[in-house]
C-alpha cells in the first residue's frame, strides 16, 4: 500500500519516541516522500542536538540510518504550484503541503505525527488525506483507501456539496433529494447508511437518527458527469418529515399541484419536541 510519510514521521525511525513502534511498522508499506523529508528529519535531529537530548555524533549517526531508509524520494518541483494553492486554501505553510500535493497526485494519504498539520487540513475538500500516527493507521488507511479513490472521482461543487437523490433499491420509488458533502459520503460508505449535509443546520446528519427511519446504503451510484448521486436505499419507514413515504408527494394534475399521498405517521412523533 502505498503512503506518503513526512520527518515528523521518519525520526521516529531512529529515536525512541511516543508511537516509534506505529513508525517502524509503516515501513512493511510503499512510502513516498517529497526530497524535502530528509532535510527537515536533518534539522530535527539538529534541535535534539541543540536541547541536549542526544549527541552531534548520535545525530549525525540517525541521520545516516535516515539515509537508507526505504523512502522514494521524489523532486518537489512538480508539486510546489498545487502546494502553493492548498497553502492558501489552508492557512498553512507551504513545505507541508508539499507532502499533501504529493498524496493528492497519487491518491493517498499522508501520515504524519505534526498534530497542527492533521487539524489544517481536517477540514474542506481534502479532508481525510492528512492522517495522524496512530498504532492502527495501515490498518485504517487500507480500509478507508477505496473510500477516499472514490471520493476524488465526485464533482463536489463550489460550495463543496453534490445532489443526491435516495431510491428504494427494490421497488425503484424516489424517496428524497439532500445534499452531501466529501464527509457525508465517507460516513455513507463506512457505515452502511445514508448520510447527507444539512445546510441550515451546517452539520452532518444521519438519516433516522432522530426519527428512526433509517436509510440502508445498498449502493451508491455517480452520473455520467460525476456530479450528482443515487442512493439505493432500504428505507426504514417513511422518508419525509412531513410523516409520508416519499418527499415527492405533489404533482401537477390539470392547472395545480395536488397532493397524492397521505401522511404515514404524524410529524409530531417523528419528531417528538425536546424537554
Amino acid at each position: 500500500m502505498r503512503i506518503v510519510i513526512d520527518a515528523s514521521v521518519a525520526v521516529k525511525w531512529v529515536l525512541d519516541e511516543a508511537e516509534s513502534q506505529a513508525a517502524v511498522a509503516l515501513r512493511d508499506q510503499e512510502l513516498l516522500a517529497p526530497a524535502l523529508w530528509l532535510a527537515e528529519a536533518a534539522n530535527a535531529l539538529w534541535r535534539k542536538a541543540r536541547a541536549g537530548e542526544i549527541t552531534a555524533v548520535e545525530a549525525s549517526a540517525c541521520l545516516s540510518e535516515l539515509r537508507k531508509a526505504p523512502v522514494a524520494s521524489l523532486s518537489m518541483e512538480p508539486y510546489l504550484e498545487p502546494a502553493l494553492e492548498l497553502a492558501v486554501q489552508m492557512g498553512h505553510p507551504v513545505y507541508d503541503c508539499i507532502y499533501l500535493a504529493l498524496a493528492l497526485q497519487h491518491r493517498t494519504h499522508v501520515v504524519t505525527a505534526d498534530r497542527r498539520f492533521v487539524s489544517a487540513a481536517s477540514t474542506g475538500a481534502h479532508a481525510g488525506v492528512v492522517r495522524l500516527l496512530t498504532a492502527q493507521i495501515a490498518e485504517e488507511i487500507e480500509v478507508t483507501e477505496p473510500i477516499e479513490r472514490a471520493l476524488e472521482e465526485i464533482k463536489f461543487g463550489a460550495d463543496g456539496l453534490v445532489p443526491a437523490i435516495a431510491q428504494q433499491h427494490d421497488t425503484g420509488e424516489v424517496l428524497m433529494m439532500a445534499w452531501m458533502n466529501r464527509d457525508a459520503v465517507r460516513a455513507s460508505l463506512s457505515e452502511g447508511r445514508a448520510c447527507y449535509w444539512s445546510r441550515s443546520r451546517a452539520e452532518l446528519w444521519r438519516k433516522g437518527e432522530t426519527s428512526g427511519q433509517v436509510q440502508y446504503l445498498r449502493e451508491l451510484r455517480l452520473d455520467c458527469d460525476g456530479d450528482a448521486l443515487l442512493l439505493l436505499v432500504d428505507q426504514t419507514g417513511v422518508a419525509c418529515h412531513t410523516g409520508r413515504r416519499s418527499c415527492f408527494f405533489r404533482a401537477w394534475r390539470n392547472t395545480s399541484w395536488a397532493v397524492i399521498a397521505e401522511p404515514q405517521v404524524s410529524p409530531e412523533i417523528l419528531y417528538p419536541k425536546r424537554g
